[in-house]
């Protein structure tokens, strides 16, 4: 009995084995094509989209570039007047926009946020989590509220917007959730430990639910970006060693390019392109080289002069500002 027990396993393996080595060659045809011809594209157009901190930065110029595209925009951020700012400025131009003052940290304040969409909108088909905070402290300066406010807003917050809307999804029988992480949850670096940590979390979140939803054989896409710093005032003063090869990014490229990224089910972006290769880097070379390649980098210094906007320890008490990087 053992021994048939035994080569049944071995030629389930070997059929298992086949059965991925044809899958892989499929798609590696594919990732291999795609770096010469364009992807197929989806249009996004008519269709109830939330995001969160719209107040500024890259959550405002994804609500106003979509909005332009004759989507309705369902805007989320905790600072009420910039978010209303927003909405006006969106409407103004002829687009579709419903405000919300939400603490998305907050998991009764999601539950009552999707009622009140569901009653105004109805259901959503396009999730963007982009609200974030950063504390910019070594890890021996950060308080509890600190780390507390940081897992909170960018991993806590994801959680609950992306289960509560998924439900949306579920019913409307397809969907897109898009996070935006960092090249911080990529690589570690100093003065970012609970910034990094929040990110890596976010990273496994995000693949391990992909995965969930690919399993049931449900149409709802996943996409994950991982931009470096960008110019919005959340990583002021922060100086990019070799700003030719890993530049400071400006919202407005970010945001096309995150447009750009939905539109053709891209599962991660990593901008700009250089740290993809940092990554291969990284996954071939011993653990302490890991260390100095950082250091060539210059992560370990670009948060030396850092300062944050201006109003930041305010943030840190009272509100939740808008994810850029």
């Amino acid at each position: 009995m053992c021994v048939k027990s035994f080569i049944a396993a071995c030629v389930t393996f070997i059929k298992d084995v086949f059965t991925l080595y044809k899958v892989g060659i499929y798609e590696w045809f594919w990732a291999f094509a795609y770096l010469f011809v364009n992807r197929n594209s989806k249009v996004i157009c008519n269709e109830n989209i939330l995001i969160t901190g719209t107040g500024s930065g890259i959550g405002k110029d994804l609500a106003i570039k979509l909005a332009a595209m004759g989507n309705t925009i369902i805007c989320i951020d905790i600072n009420d007047e910039a978010n209303k700012q927003t909405v006006r400025e969106i409407v103004q131009s002829g687009g579709r926009a419903h405000g919300y003052c939400c603490n998305v940290a907050d998991h009764e304040n999601v539950v009552k946020l999707h009622e009140q969409t569901l009653a105004d909108v109805g259901k959503v088909s396009y999730v963007f989590n982009v609200a974030g905070v950063v504390s910019g402290k070594l890890f021996r300066d950060l308080t509890p509220a600190d780390i507390k406010l940081t897992m909170d807003v960018n991993v806590l917050a994801v959680f609950w917007v992306t289960q509560t809307f998924l439900e949306d999804m579920r019913e409307l029988g397809y969907g897109h959730v898009t996070t935006i992480s960092s090249v911080a949850g990529l690589f570690g670096s100093i003065k970012l430990v609970d910034y990094s940590c929040s990110k890596f979390a976010v990273m496994g979140l995000v693949e391990a639910l992909r995965f969930e939803i690919m399993a049931e054989n449900l149409p709802i896409e996943f996409t994950m970006v991982n931009p470096y710093f960008i110019k919005t005032g959340m990583f002021e003063g922060v100086v990019s060693k070799w700003p030719y090869f890993m530049p400071m990014l400006e919202t407005g490229w970010v945001g096309d390019k995150i447009i750009e990224a939905v539109e053709q089910n891209r599962v991660i972006v990593v901008m700009p392109r250089i740290f993809y290769y940092l990554m291969l880097t990284k996954a071939f070379c011993p653990d302490r080289l890991s260390y100095h390649i950082n250091k060539f980098s210059g992560t370990f210094d670009v948060m030396q002069y850092f300062t944050g906007r201006p109003d930041s320890k305010e943030a840190d008490s009272n509100t939740e500002k808008s994810k850029d990087s």
